[in-house]
């Protein structure tokens, strides 16, 4: 399945321009992974549950662009791997879809399953707060659900249990949405420059 292309086709470059706030270095890596972000969104059916594929491929970019930088890596002290740090002993499910640790096709589609079940679970949640974040984001609800899901929200952090807050990275949602991971500066990008085709 063809990805989302940033080539501006446009006689003005104004599309791209819109894609200007992204990193150079990411946009330049996505290039390399659409193909496969878009066959992953489209097997899992990402694009039909947080509202579009444009949508679909800025969740999965900003959180690549949060999680690794678009480098296959190890981190969290050699627990997390590839793109979308997949962190396996949560994820056992994921040893089925090939070496998240060195594939990064197999992460892709790893972590855009899991981006899949969260939305189904989580997307048209009625908001919900998280008592941990301190840059000031409440009514956690759709997409945003869905990523504060995807780091973690504990099951103590429902009823204000202490060491809630030790778990995974409190302002989460928000870096990925304004900060390294640039999602609301991947959604203007796609939303200009165009969609993938649609679904066969």
């Amino acid at each position: 399945v063809p990805g989302i292309s940033l080539v501006d086709t446009s006689t003005t470059g104004t599309a791209t321009a819109q894609c200007n706030a992204v990193p150079s270095n990411f946009k330049a890596a996505y290039e390399t992974y659409k193909d496969k972000i878009a066959t992953a969104i489209d097997t899992f059916g990402l694009d039909t549950k947080v509202g579009g594929r444009a949508e679909a491929a800025a969740l999965v970019a900003g959180v690549i662009s949060q999680e690794s930088g678009w480098v296959m890596k190890t981190g969290d002290g050699g627990t997390s791997f590839g793109l979308m740090q997949i962190h396996l002993s949560v994820h056992p499910e994921c040893s089925s879809l090939g070496d998240v640790k060195s594939d990064p096709e197999a992460n892709i589609k790893c972590g855009v399953k899991i981006l899949s079940d969260l939305a189904q679970q989580h997307f048209n949640d009625a908001p919900r707060n998280y008592p941990c974040t301190v840059i000031g984001m409440t009514g956690y609800a759709g997409t945003n659900a869905v990523l504060r899901y995807y780091n973690g929200w504990p099951n103590a952090c429902n009823s204000g249990t202490v060491g809630c807050c030790d778990k995974g990275d409190s302002n989460y949602v928000e870096n990925v949405r304004r900060g390294n991971g640039h999602l609301d500066d991947w959604l203007d990008c796609f939303n200009a420059v165009g969609t993938m085709p649609p679904n066969p």
